[in-house]
């Protein structure tokens, strides 16, 4: 769990009193401590334990950002595709049997009611589209090579901006450069 930029410490006692990611004026009774100078904002951690704390962050929001989606025009239009685990699983297994032996992904009946040589994907129209929005594509193997290739693109772009956040983080002197890295 990410530990909060600042803590307020009654500088009389040296207790902590609370914790914020900002410098904020409390209410209650930690308000007139501060007002009478006797409460401050202080940093609540060091350099390379605010950098371990951005990069937790970072990797979190790229854990999100892998099952998020991402557009593909496969089935020939732009559509918005599902990532998550499951997902990733059956474009990448479909994705490999089409590349690998297209001739047997071409006569495979993949679900009933489905037509031969066709796996049946839902995407929905944009990524801020409903659930309720999603629609069958039926994706024969070349389409498929797309879509699978479509979702390692996804893929390498999260990893490169994580890679990106990640550098930055580690090659920031102060702490406001660090907190200023965010996904």
């Amino acid at each position: 769990m990410p530990i909060p930029r600042y803590k307020l410490v009654n500088i009389e006692t040296g207790e902590v009193l609370g914790y914020s990611d900002e410098k904020i004026r409390c209410g209650g009774s930690y308000g007139p401590l501060q007002d009478k100078g006797k409460a401050e904002w202080q940093e609540s951690m060091d350099l390379t334990t605010a950098k371990e704390n951005q990069i937790a962050k970072l990797v979190s929001a790229a854990a999100v950002a892998y099952v998020a989606g991402f557009e593909s025009s496969a089935s020939g239009a732009p559509l918005w595709y599902d990532s998550d685990d499951q997902s990733q699983r059956v474009i990448d297994s479909r994705g490999l049997l089409a590349i690998s032996a297209p001739a047997v992904f071409d006569v495979t009946v993949f679900m009933s009611g489905v037509p031969v040589g066709k796996i049946p994907i839902t995407a929905r129209p944009t990524a801020t589209d409903p659930d309720s929005a999603k629609t069958a594509q039926f994706l024969d193997s070349a389409q498929m090579v797309q879509l699978a290739g479509d979702l390692a693109t996804a893929w390498a772009s999260v990893k490169s901006k994580l890679w990106e956040k990640k550098s930055a983080v580690y090659t920031a002197r102060t702490m406001d450069e660090v907190f200023s890295i965010n996904w």
